[in-house]
């Protein structure tokens, strides 16, 4: 499967070069199909019981099967059939459900998953891609540049967070178009907490960055990089009001997930060296976009929407160093940061009047950008990461 993944990656890399990219909408449903159809194939239950792989699909596919048998209520019916907590995230339970209703075969989770995951992408990056007026050939290298730094492998078995994350970035996007806050957004932001509730922490931060005067923001990105001293207390606070509902039930059965004794400490990074060093290299390249935005928001005049973009990027650099006593927290913090590295391309792109990856504008940027996109590939493929992808 591996050999074919890198395939298909290749080819729609290839692709992206030639005149085909003018029909935009047509080239990126090719690519996201294929890579739907592909992930279909995968065998989570093969992939654990040979390789020792788990991944959260082998689980889900033992619970979509139990919705089927029992219904709505399986997860209470049979509470020792399930290790998910669907009470704290009715979205996911209803998502779930729908895989079960509709057919028996459980791989179609991994295809409706990824159609959904790159679609939300794809349709995000477009429309932001429009508002800076980018060409087809920019708006379809970003998207590609999406799919390489991205993990295909979490889209296929890990479900929800990734597309919670997309979903949250078209959201965003939507806010970028209009430069303007609507009401609708946040309530679809919550109902992504629904999803996976650890979207609760980013929408905390969006919430902040929308309400915070700018004068105020230094500071509070101060206290997002010390995040470390809070989550004792919000863990406490939380837990007093445990029997005020699932959901805040949900968030503290996640916090003590993430803070757990064996989930934190510095010598966890030691251990786990290659992901910790990808990490800080993500985090680098994430830093280095965010200056470029904000030299350019400094010599033009920006909108109040990417003015919050880009801060909302800021205080996810202060939470991913805040959060490095958490290995689990800040995987997932630097993780987000590559479902949402494209977005900030485009400004880029568009102050620049290039494409991402070019090959024959080769300057700082590019070079940089070139490296990044080989270092994650050379992870992902050269690593446990796609290596358990077995049909």
């Amino acid at each position: 499967m591996i050999i074919i993944l890198g395939g298909v990656m290749l080819v729609g890399l290839f692709f992206s070069y030639t005149d085909i990219v003018r029909f935009k909408k047509t080239y990126m449903l090719v690519l996201l199909f294929s890579l739907a159809t592909l992930g279909m194939l995968y065998d989570p239950v093969k992939a654990y019981l040979i390789n020792g792989d788990y991944t959260d699909l082998y689980r889900m596919f033992s619970e979509i099967d139990n919705f089927r048998l029992f219904g709505w209520n399986a997860d209470i019916s049979t509470p020792t059939a399930m290790t998910t907590n669907y009470n704290a995230i009715l979205v996911g339970k209803m998502y779930m459900y729908f895989i079960a209703l509709i057919s028996n075969n459980d791989h179609l989770l991994s295809f409706i998953n990824a159609i959904l995951t790159y679609s939300a992408a794809a349709i995000g990056i477009n429309i932001v891609g429009m508002k800076f007026d980018l060409s087809n050939t920019k708006i379809v290298s970003t998207f590609v540049f999406f799919v390489l730094i991205n993990d295909y492998s979490r889209v296929i078995a890990n479900i929800r967070m990734p597309l919670a994350i997309a979903v949250f970035m078209l959201i965003f996007s939507f806010e970028i178009k209009d430069d303007k806050k609507k009401l609708w957004e946040y309530f679809a932001y919550i109902a992504l907490c629904l999803l996976h509730n650890a979207m609760f922490l980013y929408l905390g931060i969006k919430l902040l960055v929308d309400i915070i005067p700018r004068s105020f923001r230094k500071f509070l990105i101060l206290i997002m990089t010390a995040s470390s001293i809070m989550v004792t207390p919000i863990l406490s606070i939380l837990m007093r009001f445990g029997g005020a509902g699932s959901i805040v039930e949900g968030l503290v059965q996640k916090i003590q997930l993430y803070t757990g004794s064996n989930k934190v400490g510095f010598s966890l990074l030691s251990a786990n060296v290659r992901m910790t060093l990808i990490n800080m290299v993500r985090l680098c390249f994430f830093i280095f976009l965010i200056i470029l935005c904000k030299r350019i928001g400094g010599n033009s005049s920006q909108s109040r929407s990417i003015d919050r973009f880009i801060c909302f990027g800021e205080m996810l650099v202060a939470l991913a160093l805040g959060s490095l006593w958490s290995i689990d927290l800040f995987n997932r913090t630097v993780l987000f940061m590559l479902a949402i590295i494209p977005f900030y391309m485009i400004i880029i792109s568009s102050e620049r009047n290039v494409r991402v990856l070019p090959l024959k504008k080769m300057d700082g940027y590019t070079v940089i950008s070139w490296l990044f996109l080989i270092l994650n590939l050379l992870y992902y493929f050269g690593s446990y990461v796609y290596q358990q992808l077995v049909f």
